[in-house]
């Protein structure tokens, strides 16, 4: 079943064969911008990130508060009383 993979030829070529990674930027390039400009991008993305958690949460856990107060009030007043 695996005898074309054992070949001596394809474990040769597969032993030539390298992939090479190259990075896109330097070292230089790295350290050219400002901390505060990550510090502030980090910010960011931390506050996005908590802000859909948020609002994932309400929604997961408020549902049946929104639905009796909002929903079945607008449609019947007296509810609330």
């Amino acid at each position: 079943m695996f005898s074309a993979i054992s070949r001596s030829t394809l474990r040769n070529s597969a032993l030539k064969s390298r992939i090479q990674f190259y990075s896109t930027h330097t070292k230089d390039a790295t350290y050219k911008s400002s901390p505060f400009l990550w510090i502030k991008q980090e910010a960011k993305r931390t506050a996005k990130l908590f802000t859909i958690f948020t609002a994932s949460m309400t929604v997961i856990v408020g549902w049946p508060y929104i639905y009796r107060y909002v929903i079945e009030a607008s449609l019947n007043p007296k509810i609330l009383i």
